[in-house]
């Protein structure tokens, strides 16, 4: 389910900027009144314009479980809002690539996580095992992209993922495309009638 933004024009309403401002108060004592003032004069909402609602609350359970004493700039709000991998126990990028190449070959191979596996999928078990290691990495890592993706979002992991264009392609000229159909015909009419 996505959370819907906060209010016409994305801006959060008064009441949500009210309530986060009490929230802060709470979690940092004087030192948010100190450095922010008793209410917001503007800057914040407008600073966290596209926000959810469940963007702020993610933010707030950060500022509670970090160890920062002092609360965070604006900025570094917007940051905490916003989720990342490591919040949905994805593992990174290098670290999701190298058990991709191991499990791979094994088919019981305990995946720690099922984006790290639904990516190698995608990719598909013959393309690891023949393809060269960047072109491998570069197909990876925008399968694994869209499985955490997927995850962040609450999306089902079993539904394909859509195969990348490749980076360039050739265009044939028909009296080059002719010329490679002669050659066959030749190849297969020698095949048929080998001469003696």
């Amino acid at each position: 389910m996505q959370s819907k933004p906060l209010s016409t024009g994305n801006l959060p309403p008064d009441d949500d900027i009210e309530d986060l401002w009490e929230r802060m108060a709470k979690i940092y004592g004087h030192k948010w009144v100190s450095s922010y003032g008793d209410a917001d004069d503007g800057t914040w909402r407008a600073g966290l314009r596209g926000l959810t609602r469940k963007h702020i609350a993610h933010g707030l359970t950060k500022c509670v479980r970090g160890a920062e004493a002092w609360p965070p700039s604006l900025p570094e709000f917007i940051a905490m809002c916003k989720p990342t991998p490591q919040d949905f126990g994805l593992p990174n990028f290098e670290t999701a690539y190298r058990e991709a190449i191991r499990g791979c070959a094994i088919n019981d191979h305990a995946w720690t996580h099922p984006a790290v596996y639904h990516a190698m999928l995608a990719v598909g078990r013959y393309d690891f095992k023949n393809l060269t290691d960047s072109r491998l990495c570069q197909l990876f890592e925008r399968a694994y992209e869209i499985a955490c993706r997927r995850v962040m979002e609450g999306e089902q992991l079993d539904a394909p993922i859509p195969k990348a264009l490749p980076e360039k392609t050739t265009v044939m000229t028909p009296e080059a495309a002719q010329e490679g159909i002669r050659l066959l015909r030749e190849a297969v009419t020698l095949k048929r009638n080998p001469k003696p």
